[in-house]
């Protein structure tokens, strides 16, 4: 229950029901708790984006039986031709470097 008849009094026994309302201002210190959790998910954010933009392996070419796993799970709908053997289908006889 509330009693009082000016504000502060009504505040004050508002304030043994519910703790959170009360006479004393705090908004700045709210304001300085919200801006200080967003500066520590904005950190995070940061050092997880660096660390994962910066770890990754250098680009390779892929084995034929990548390809060829690659190329059944599209269905065969993958824009570049399948190449199979060594690198870019070189020294192969020629039904066998590139497969659509």
């Amino acid at each position: 229950m509330c009693y009082g008849v000016t504000g502060h009094e009504v505040l004050v026994s508002l304030e043994n029901s519910f703790p959170s309302i009360g006479p004393v201002d705090h908004v700045w210190r709210d304001v300085g708790i919200l801006l200080g959790i967003a500066a520590v998910f904005k950190l995070l954010f940061c050092v997880l984006f660096f660390r994962k933009t910066t770890s990754m392996s250098e680009p390779r070419v892929p084995t034929a039986s990548e390809q060829l796993s690659m190329h059944k799970m599209t269905g065969g709908s993958v824009h570049a031709p399948l190449v199979v053997g060594t690198a870019f289908g070189q020294n192969l006889p020629p039904f066998v470097q590139v497969m659509n």
